[in-house]
């Protein structure tokens, strides 16, 4: 199963303000964004982000939504949407629904746990111009040397460039 983390961050890898505020995401890569998730028709992303968006922007509709939670007592009634207690479990959930890729959106924590499994094969950056300074890191708590080959590099509307790499394992 191919796995694209797909993250919008400041130009010092970070994805939202310590406050987990991300409201300074360009709508130029909202667009790129929800064309992606579209593309993949399956995406898998993190309780926390899901929470923080639910009802806003998750569930998407006519879109395979896997939420990783630790929370076993989370179900959804709606039938493209579903928990999973882990990134390997999310994996096998995908596939039994007859995926063969998945878009995962972060926060750092799901990130991070996907690429210390190796799980991760190829990173979309829609990378902003500005510096944060602190906040949420792209990978939380990471200690796991990974090297990427760059595939491309978009300039794009509003001074962002999107780089995308294949990871190399």
């Amino acid at each position: 199963m191919q796995i694209t983390l797909y993250v919008a961050p400041s130009i010092d890898g970070y994805i939202a303000t310590s406050d987990k505020d991300s409201e300074w995401v360009s709508p130029t890569c909202g667009k790129s964004f929800m064309q992606a998730v579209h593309d993949y028709s399956c995406i898998i992303l993190g309780s926390h982000t899901y929470d923080q968006y639910q009802g806003e922007m998750y569930p998407v509709k006519e879109v395979f939504n896997i939420v990783v939670s630790s929370d076993k007592s989370r179900h959804s009634s709606d039938p493209d949407l579903v928990f999973a207690p882990s990134p390997s479990t999310a994996i096998s959930l995908a596939q039994t629904h007859g995926h063969a890729k998945a878009l995962l959106i972060g926060g750092g924590t799901i990130n991070a746990a996907f690429l210390k499994e190796s799980l991760i094969d190829d990173i979309i950056l829609d990378v902003h111009p500005l510096i944060l300074g602190k906040g949420i890191k792209e990978f939380e708590n990471i200690e796991k040397f990974v090297r990427l080959r760059r595939t491309s590099v978009t300039p794009m509307d509003d001074d962002l460039v999107q780089i995308r790499y294949q990871v190399i394992k």
